[in-house]
């Protein structure tokens, strides 16, 4: 037995070409028509058929399942027909139909006993309407509406939702908006539209930005080499530039940073009228009395560590240095609280006295001093025998204000 054409396919394939813009979805379903002989003879009657697709005319394996039908009619003249579907089997490369047959005699699917294999495989050749679709340059949303929702130009060029993309890739929505791939560098574009929504662009080189934009402009730019500006161009080595007031709750460091406080000898004034003084040991006074100079230290910084700077060469005396935060307005007679207190050592050369500790600054309503004066109460400067050469402050800082 052998099947003596295969004219079914180019009937129904131009068919299902043609419905394509329709309003339902065809499937992958066809229609198959043979003709049977055996022999000179046509044969008629229930027969069971296999059909396999393959990629070649001999060998290879087969694509996808099996299909059997079984009980098809064939009419007194050799003919029938039926129903087929592979799923999508096809694409544009060649395909080849096996038919296996059987005159039926009760068994079902499930028994492969006496099928024979006709040979030669038959060649599945579309329709010229179908063949389009190999080729197409445009398809049609699933139910016809819209009409070229992808479109493909002569340039290769891809517009969805227009028939005139601008570049590689432009997809266009309703209210002028778009989302564009250019054809110069390879940039995105997007314009929100009409509605003064924003978009995002980047249209120069290596050296450019990406923008944000809106209808009052550029909202926030990014460089490409990092920086940021908000509403205002970013700069070159600087990692934000903003335009305007910048209100926040709180800015935090991501880690603590470490910051440095000093004030130098020539800081020092005499809490009194006395003569200032300095010798290589330091700052110092004819008298007796302190000398003491103001230090701005930042709102929240947690002082971990106090410096003093000082010579002492003097036999006699030592030097008493403190911190001390003086609340404002300050009440005349009361006391300064002292926060820290060292002291030289006493001995010859130039010392450098240091102490540990923590202390949060709170500029609430105060300020911080730094103070130097004989520890005894009554010894002098020792004529510049002892004397300040400066101090800093070392602390932490999280959240600078």
């Amino acid at each position: 037995m052998k099947v003596l054409r295969f004219a079914g396919i180019v009937g129904v394939l131009a068919m299902a070409a043609a419905t394509a813009r329709g309003q339902s979805v065809i499937g992958t379903a066809f229609t198959y028509q043979g003709h049977l002989k055996s022999g000179d003879q046509t044969t008629s009657g229930p027969h069971d058929f296999r059909f396999k697709i393959y990629q070649a005319a001999t060998g290879s394996t087969p694509i996808g399942a099996t299909l059997c039908v079984d009980n098809v009619m064939v009419n007194a003249d050799g003919t029938f027909t039926t129903q087929l579907d592979f799923g999508d089997a096809f694409g544009s490369r060649a395909r080849f139909l096996e038919i296996e047959v059987r005159r039926d005699t009760g068994l079902d699917c499930a028994n492969t006993t006496g099928f024979q294999m006709l040979a030669p495989r038959q060649q599945m050749t579309p329709a010229p309407i179908a063949a389009h679709a190999v080729k197409a340059n445009a398809l049609d949303a699933p139910d016809g509406n819209p009409v070229d929702a992808l479109f493909v130009g002569n340039s290769g060029y891809i517009g969805i939702g227009t028939t005139a993309p601008l570049g590689p890739l432009d997809v266009r929505s309703g209210d002028t908006s778009y989302f564009r791939i250019d054809s110069t560098f390879g940039d995105v574009h997007s314009n929100g539209g009409t509605d003064g929504f924003f978009g995002i662009y980047n249209d120069a080189a290596s050296t450019g930005r990406t923008e944000f934009v809106s209808s009052t402009g550029v909202n926030l730019s990014i460089g490409n080499n990092g920086s940021i500006g908000m509403g205002a161009l970013p700069v070159a080595g600087t990692r934000l530039k903003a335009a305007g007031t910048i209100e926040a709750d709180e800015f935090r460091f991501a880690t603590a940073k470490t910051i440095y406080v000093s004030v130098d000898a020539t800081g020092f004034t005499p809490i009194v009228g006395e003569t200032v003084g300095a010798t290589a040991n330091g700052r110092y006074t004819s008298g007796s009395n302190p000398i003491a100079a103001s230090v701005s230290l930042p709102d929240g910084m947690v002082i971990t560590e106090i410096r003093w700077f000082v010579g002492d060469t003097s036999s006699n005396a030592d030097l008493s240095l403190n911190l001390y935060r003086q609340p404002q307005p300050h009440v005349p007679g009361s006391p300064w609280p002292g926060i820290n207190q060292v002291f030289s050592s006493g001995t010859p050369g130039i010392t450098t006295l240091s102490a540990t500790m923590n202390h949060t600054v709170n500029n609430q309503n105060a300020t911080y001093y730094v103070m130097a004066l004989p520890l005894t109460s009554g010894d002098s400067w020792d004529s510049g025998r002892i004397g300040v050469q400066g101090v800093t402050i070392v602390g932490t800082i999280r959240s600078p204000r």
